[in-house]
């Protein structure tokens, strides 16, 4: 089962990989076109706010820690 891909989003992969240099051989173009999309379609789930509470705590800190 193929997901098809709308042309404004084709566009804006080819725009992006036009930005970076890359030019996509056209026996390779459906396939690079389908995984760039995947990878932008999991960017919301990546790069979703998380409110404070639920990160760990003490990861950081400010104070400077003595060599071991």
């Amino acid at each position: 089962m193929e997901k098809t891909i709308s042309e404004a989003r084709t566009a804006e992969i080819r725009a992006r990989y036009a930005m970076a240099g890359i030019t996509l051989p056209p026996d390779l173009e459906s396939g690079a076109i389908g995984t760039a999309d995947a990878l932008l379609s999991m960017g919301g789930l990546l790069h979703s706010l998380r409110p404070a509470a639920d990160e760990p705590s003490n990861i950081f800190t400010l104070t400077p820690r003595a060599a071991s």
